[in-house]
C-alpha cells in the first residue's frame, strides 16, 4: 500500500505542475489606451433590433484596447442582473441582444459563439457557472471587412426570459481566418476602471476575474438589450441551440 500512495502524491505533484506551467504559457495582457475619437462603427448581425427597454452590463466609452484573446474556448462573461431594469418592475427581462466591443488590428474573421449563462454566489461575488446553459449558444462569424474598433450586436434566441443574475458568455471558439496570431487577433476594449466580480474569463488554464486575477485596466464592453418579460420566465436548462450566422 505504500508504494501506491507515494505514487498517487507524485502523480499529484506532476498535475499540479502541468497545470501551473500550462497557466504560465499564457502570454501576459497587452494594454494600449485606446485614443479613437467620437462613436466606432456598430455593426448588427442579420435585421436590425430593437433598442429594448434597458441595456445592462458593461456600457461606456472605450478607454483601453487589451491584448489577451487566446482562442480556442477562450470564454469572457460579463454580469447581467434583470432587477436593475427600472423599467421592468417585475424584475423579468427577455433578452433581445448581445453587444461586444472589438479593435480588430486587421480585416480578419473572428468565430464566436454568445450564450446567456448561470451565476453563482461565493461569499457575496457572483462568479459564472458555465456548465449551466440557459440561452444559446448561438454561432456567429466577426468579420467587419477593415481594421478598426467596433461594436458587433448580435440577436439573441426568442423567449430567453431571466428574472436572475446570469452572465453573459462571448466564447472565441477557434482562432480566425486571418486572426491567428497575436499580432492579429481581436483585442478587447474595456472601460477606464475594473469592478471586481463582474467580467470573467473562462478558459483551459481555470476561471479568473479579470479585475483581480488578470489585472484588467477596465472592465470589457460587454452587454445586452432586453424587454420586459411577458410572462413568468420559464428558462429550459439547456436550450441545445447552434445557429451559425456571417455578416
Amino acid at each position: 500500500m505504500r508504494p501506491r500512495a507515494l505514487g498517487l502524491a507524485a502523480l499529484s505533484v506532476f498535475l499540479l505542475a502541468s497545470t501551473s506551467a500550462f497557466a504560465a504559457d499564457r502570454p501576459a495582457r497587452v494594454v494600449t489606451p485606446f485614443e479613437q475619437k467620437g462613436p466606432f462603427e456598430s455593426i448588427t448581425i442579420g435585421p436590425p433590433l430593437p433598442q429594448g427597454a434597458c441595456a445592462l452590463g458593461i456600457l461606456g466609452d472605450p478607454a483601453f484596447s487589451v491584448e489577451y484573446l487566446l482562442p480556442p474556448d477562450d470564454d469572457y462573461l460579463t454580469l447581467i442582473d434583470p432587477t436593475s431594469c427600472l423599467a421592468c418592475p417585475s424584475g423579468s427581462l427577455a433578452l433581445t441582444a448581445a453587444h461586444v466591443a472589438l479593435d480588430f488590428p486587421t480585416a480578419c474573421a473572428q468565430p464566436v459563439t454568445v450564450s446567456i449563462v448561470g451565476a453563482i454566489d461565493q461569499n457575496g461575488c457572483m462568479t459564472p457557472d458555465v456548465s449551466n446553459v440557459l440561452c444559446g449558444p448561438i454561432a456567429y462569424n466577426l468579420s467587419p471587412g477593415e481594421a478598426g474598433a467596433f461594436i458587433f450586436n448580435l440577436p439573441l434566441p426568442a423567449g430567453c426570459c431571466i428574472s436572475q443574475k446570469v452572465f453573459l458568455s462571448v466564447n472565441f471558439i477557434a482562432p480566425g481566418v486571418g486572426c491567428n496570431t497575436s499580432d492579429t487577433r481581436p483585442r478587447l476594449l474595456t472601460t477606464d476602471n475594473c469592478q471586481p466580480c463582474t467580467s470573467w474569463n473562462d478558459w483551459a488554464g481555470g476561471t479568473d476575474d479579470l479585475c483581480t486575477d488578470v489585472g484588467f485596466p477596465g472592465n470589457p464592453i460587454m452587454y445586452v438589450d432586453g424587454e420586459c418579460c411577458a410572462t413568468t420566465p420559464a428558462i429550459q436548462s439547456s436550450w441545445g441551440l447552434l445557429k451559425s450566422q456571417y455578416r
